[in-house]
């Protein structure tokens, strides 16, 4: 005679077999509209400057961080920090072409020239036009508009 099986018990450490969820329906997703849903051809549509306000509407800054007034850790990571936030908030484009490094992006930023490009690729503000690119408008002359000489002597009665 064959003993009876004995019933399994399941634990934390000893888990059920896992089953395959297999199911053989049609599915119901529109792969027509991939393109569209695509994230990266979602975020094309929009121009560097305004993902920037998008993102916070503060202007990226770059310069020389050799502060005096960093003068221990927290004060120089809360630096680093604020430099890598920066970083993000720039196109993922722009990013890829000096592989996520912020290093490289600011040796580049802050070599004169590549301004130029800065400017069109959104990194640094537009140059101001200087007092010979100021176009100024010539005011037209003021319109004048004839009065009526003041009536001399009695006033008629009405």
């Amino acid at each position: 005679m064959k003993p009876a099986p004995q019933p399994n018990y399941y634990s934390y450490f000893n888990h059920p077999p896992f089953k395959n969820y297999e199911d053989h329906t049609p599915s119901r997703t529109k792969q027509e509209f991939v393109e569209e849903s695509d994230i990266n051809t979602i975020m094309a549509k929009y121009e560097p400057q305004e993902l920037a306000l998008m993102a916070g509407g503060k202007e990226p800054i770059y310069g020389d961080f050799s502060d005096p007034d960093i003068t221990d850790y927290a004060a120089a990571l809360r630096q680093v920090m604020g430099i890598q936030d920066l970083v993000q908030r720039l196109p993922a484009k722009v990013r890829e072409r000096f592989q996520n490094d912020p290093q490289a992006i600011l040796t580049w930023v802050q070599n004169p020239a590549n301004r130029e490009e800065a400017r069109t690729l959104g990194m640094l503000k537009p140059e101001p036009p200087t007092p010979t690119q100021a176009v100024v408008t010539p005011t037209p002359p003021p319109v004048v508009t004839p009065t009526p000489a003041p009536q001399t002597g009695p006033v008629p009665p009405k």
